[in-house]
């Protein structure tokens, strides 16, 4: 059996594009994510779709245009007709974990009445697991992952390779 190889997808808020010294900035000093960027993808030329941030990350994480996903502002539903990344690499046998937040919930519809997702606004996308509880954002979430330790809601054992390290090639 082939081993899948790992896929580790950053994204961040109010982050300005040249801010990382692999990209050449004379100032700060990001030698993790160089490492990362160094051993990966770095996508140089990207671009948010749309604005606020809870529709750009449905536009990245759907590939749809705003207009079609109609995830308008942060916190609106994401319709259960329209699959995401998450819910696709399921299918191929991964398990897509999420620190944060998608700021798209669960669209009510499909979810049944007593459910209590339907009482938040900031669930996780479907097809995604929250690996770090309390870290969805908010006034709240954030604050309450930096306790004294953040303790990962998944098997400690699961390994996952440093940057550099790669699946063998099939």
């Amino acid at each position: 059996m082939t081993k899948s190889i790992n896929i580790l997808l950053i994204t961040a808020d109010q982050w300005r594009a040249e801010c990382l010294s692999t990209l050449g900035h004379p100032v700060l000093k990001t030698p993790h994510l160089d490492a990362l960027a160094a051993d990966g993808v770095l996508f140089r030329n990207h671009y948010a779709q749309c604005v606020p941030c809870g529709p750009s990350r449905a536009s990245l994480l759907t590939g749809m245009y705003m207009m079609n996903h109609r995830s308008v502002c942060n916190g609106t539903p994401l319709d259960a007709r329209f699959s995401n990344i998450g819910l696709e690499v399921r299918k191929l046998g991964y398990e897509p974990g999420l620190i944060g937040y998608t700021d798209t919930t669960y669209d009510p519809r499909v979810l049944p009445e007593l459910d209590s997702s339907r009482e938040r606004y900031s669930n996780v996308m479907p097809g995604f697991v929250q690996l770090v509880p309390g870290s969805e954002g908010g006034s709240s979430g954030a604050a309450s992952a930096l306790g004294p330790a953040i303790r990962i809601n998944r098997d400690a054992a699961r390994h996952f390779p440093p940057p550099g390290a790669h699946w063998p090639c099939v």
